[in-house]
């Protein structure tokens, strides 16, 4: 007997699976964000104001810390490998 996972459910455990793997240590489990890291991701208003092309566009190419649109001051290494 085979189990079938449907492919919504099996690409929520992938990204899941990479948040642990790349986002987790700044991000914390919670997306609460860790101090002097990553920022909250719950209550970030420029996770919130955009649509998901360009967030995937932003996890691809990742923001240096001096780049005039860093709010926080900290640095996004980019995930070009994502698809």
């Amino acid at each position: 007997l085979a189990l079938v996972v449907p492919p919504a459910a099996h690409a929520a455990d992938e990204g899941a699976g990479q948040y642990a793997v790349n986002c987790i240590a700044c991000h914390g489990a919670d997306l609460a964000g860790v101090e002097g890291l990553g920022v909250n991701l719950v209550t970030s208003r420029f996770v919130a104001g955009q649509p998901a092309d360009a967030l995937l566009a932003f996890l691809k190419a990742g923001r240096l810390p001096d780049d005039p649109a860093t709010v926080s001051g900290r640095p996004m290494p980019g995930f070009g490998w994502v698809p």
